[in-house]
């Protein structure tokens, strides 16, 4: 576990992975879209892709995960109110450990759609998803390796020989626990190479996109299971990103039926 990267002046290293992992996202997406639009609309995508996924992922963990939250004075948040009330521009902060990468995909996504459809570019929808779809993939599998040295997001107790243990002082008490953010990692390299495959056969344009992300969010409904971190948010039997990546895959799954119909003479 090492928080913070004394190589880089003893930075949080959650918030060094987020950034490179962000960074390579975009130039991986925009160099994907090459092609399907003009250069200008593909930098100002994926600015707008960008900033519109960062600030949705922390108003999602606002409003998904403030129950559990810990609060600058000690005490931990019960709800949206008592969170805000304690640390109103929580929401705003984008170098600060709190988000959910599900809202934060939605929230670029649909940024991204508003912006193509504006300038025209609507045609292009299922070229660019294909590029995107790569670019949340290479985004998730850094961005978790921050988690992982961090000390955030860790999974629930276990015995198996693979347990991670982190110090005494940490949150799960040193018990040996899940790696949950490795099988994460894991889980979009597996996306990457399903991503690269379909790439080379010849297939319709957002076949990639729906396949890749389909994967992550069966990766990451069964990967949720082993979490054992308090403050992500339980809404019944399951946590807040099993029940979006379930309504991904529904909408995922009804996508992929809507464009075999239209596929058939």
């Amino acid at each position: 576990m090492h928080p913070h990267l004394v190589i880089l002046h003893n930075a949080p290293s959650w918030t060094v992975l987020a950034l490179l992992g962000t960074l390579t996202a975009l130039v991986t997406g925009w160099r994907a879209a090459a092609g399907a639009v003009p250069t200008g609309v593909r930098t100002e995508l994926a600015a707008v892709a960008i900033a519109g996924g960062w600030l949705s992922a922390k108003v999602g963990h606002v409003v998904f995960e403030a129950r559990g939250h810990a609060l600058p004075d000690g005490a931990t948040a019960t709800g949206i109110v008592s969170l805000l009330q304690a640390d109103p521009w929580h929401w705003a902060r984008l170098l600060e450990p709190g988000y959910v990468q599900l809202p934060g995909v939605a929230g670029g996504i649909g940024l991204g759609l508003l912006l193509l459809w504006r300038a025209g570019w609507w045609p292009a929808v299922p070229a660019v998803a294909d590029a995107a779809a790569i670019a949340v993939a290479v985004g998730t599998g850094i961005g978790r390796v921050g988690c992982f040295l961090a000390g955030c997001c860790y999974g629930a107790p276990t015995t198996l020989p693979w347990a991670v243990h982190f110090p005494s002082t940490h949150s799960s008490a040193g018990v040996g626990v899940h790696p949950t953010q490795l099988y994460d990692v894991g889980a979009a390299t597996v996306a990457v190479v399903v991503w690269l495959l379909l790439r080379r056969t010849p297939c319709r344009p957002g076949t990639a996109a729906l396949l890749t992300t389909l994967t992550l969010l069966a990766a990451r409904f069964i990967t949720e299971f082993s979490r054992g971190d308090g403050d992500r948010g339980l809404w019944g039997p399951l946590s807040t990103s099993q029940w979006l990546s379930l309504l991904g895959m529904v909408v995922g799954a009804v996508l992929v039926g809507w464009r075999r119909r239209r596929a058939r003479p």
